[in-house]
């Protein structure tokens, strides 16, 4: 009766390869949501600034949206900071391209690169908050400028973190 009810070695391979590719499937099903939910609740949030601009801009209440005596920020600052972001993300998808084909070697040192073009963009943005020509309050402009860069920071600078935890995750993964 015992040899009847006692699972054998080759069923109880099945069951953990079984067990196995369920917790695989439902990790990516778990990531496929998040990412999901991540980029709703982003859009709500990069979308009231956007309203914020547009409304105020278009109120320009009191001639105080940009007055003459507001400065604008450099904007070389942005336009650096922008193509760096660009870059970065361009320089990840072709390293993706590269581990989807199997090749380990050369998605790594995309991501490294990516990251330190990231990091490089964040410490840019750091330097334009910290040296800002105007006050955050002197204008409609730069209410908006204040309120929406430090959120963009921390959304880069989340998206670093994770980029460089992928890639220390993968040293461990064999070529």
């Amino acid at each position: 009766m015992s040899e009847i009810t006692a699972p054998g070695s080759e069923e109880a391979a099945a069951r953990a390869t079984e067990e196995s590719a369920f917790y695989h499937e439902a990790a990516l099903n778990a990531a496929w949501t998040g990412s999901r939910f991540a980029l709703g609740g982003m859009s709500f949030l990069f979308g009231c600034f956007l309203f914020a601009y547009f409304y105020l801009s278009s109120s320009n209440g009191h001639s105080k949206w940009l007055p003459s005596s507001t400065t604008p920020p450099q904007a070389w600052y942005g336009a650096t900071i922008m193509a760096l972001i660009v870059v970065s993300a361009l320089v990840q998808t072709v390293g993706l391209q590269q581990i989807k084909a199997g090749r380990k070697g050369p998605w790594a040192r995309a991501g490294l690169v990516a990251l330190v073009l990231g990091l490089v963009a964040v410490a840019l943005q750091i330097v334009q908050l910290l040296n800002l020509p105007f006050l955050p309050g002197q204008s409609g402009f730069a209410s908006v400028f204040v309120g929406f860069y430090p959120i963009a920071l921390v959304s880069w600078l989340g998206a670093m973190i994770w980029l460089e935890i992928l890639v220390m995750r993968a040293r461990g993964i064999p070529a």
